[in-house]
């Protein structure tokens, strides 16, 4: 594993922590940071198989084509990503976001998941 595998796996990791932290007073931020833990997660897996993308669009794009068509991870992993990128824009955006807290809960799960399936995967491929 390279050291920018393992430091996008540092950040996937204070980023959970921070979203957790984060319930139930600010749904909102926890929703952004739960985000940045997918994205720190999949650019972890994106950099393990060469594949560097700078922006979160093309990262996106990539790990659909890459990584969940190709069933390197769970499929829903992708669906989870693009949920929470929507979300994240609306947290971080709108200036009255409608995030409940079992929204945010919900988001925050599937990230857990996520980080979780990314580590597996990373493990089993740098063995």
């Amino acid at each position: 594993m390279t050291d920018d595998v393992q430091k996008h796996l540092t950040r996937a990791d204070l980023s959970l922590r921070a979203a957790e932290r984060m319930m139930p007073e600010f749904p909102s931020d926890a929703i952004s940071r739960a985000y940045y833990a997918v994205f720190h997660a999949a650019k972890a897996v994106a950099l393990l198989l060469d594949i560097d993308r700078s922006s979160h669009h093309a990262l996106w794009s990539v790990f659909g084509k890459e990584v969940a068509n190709m069933e390197l991870m769970p499929r829903e992993c992708h669906k989870y990503a693009l949920d929470l990128f929507s979300a994240r824009m609306s947290s971080d955006y709108l200036a009255d976001p409608a995030d409940t807290i079992a929204l945010a809960e919900r988001h925050l799960q599937n990230a857990r998941e996520f980080v979780a399936a990314a580590k597996t995967f990373i493990e089993e491929h740098t063995r």
